[in-house]
């Protein structure tokens, strides 16, 4: 999609490390980001096509971001897993995504740090304008409810 078919204003390009981020400005005077990003780890599951640009498959996306969340959680990772974990469609799980980032990663995750990090969604500030209905409480509680499912991994034994 070029910016012209956007109606965009601007189009500005920043690249950091494997990140490559495009900023649309829109005639509306609001902004448009899109990042695309390069991981250096296998996927999960095969890539599709867009053109020529792999696309993650939603699996691998979830995989993703239980991995960031349980490193640096950011108030869009916590959005994208509520939404990810929330439609049943996708059949994804908590700890069936915790076995699967130690796969694509080779990293374990602390279930204690990861509780942790959930916990962190009720301090998030920086919320993205948001493209359909959310509730941030619903958000907070269900992802409060996700740490809390940890405590067995945290207590065993």
């Amino acid at each position: 999609m070029s910016g012209a078919k956007l109606g965009a204003k601007g189009i500005s390009y920043t690249r950091f490390l494997g990140l490559h981020t495009f900023v649309f400005g829109l005639p509306d005077n609001s902004q448009l980001k899109v990042d695309f990003n390069y991981y250096p780890f296998p996927r999960i599951n095969t890539s599709k096509k867009w053109g020529k640009i792999a696309i993650d498959s939603v699996e691998d996306i979830a995989v993703n971001k239980v991995h960031t969340i349980s490193v640096k959680p950011r108030s869009r990772d916590f959005i994208d897993l509520y939404f990810l974990l929330k439609d049943k469609k996708w059949e994804l799980s908590l700890p069936r995504l915790i076995s699967l980032a130690k796969i694509k990663f080779d990293w374990d995750i602390n279930p204690l740090q990861m509780g942790e990090n959930l916990a962190k969604v009720v301090t998030v500030k920086d919320l993205p304008r948001m493209l359909v209905p959310f509730d941030q409480k619903e958000m907070e509680n269900y992802l409060l409810r996700l740490a809390k499912s940890l405590e067995s991994d945290i207590f065993e034994n």
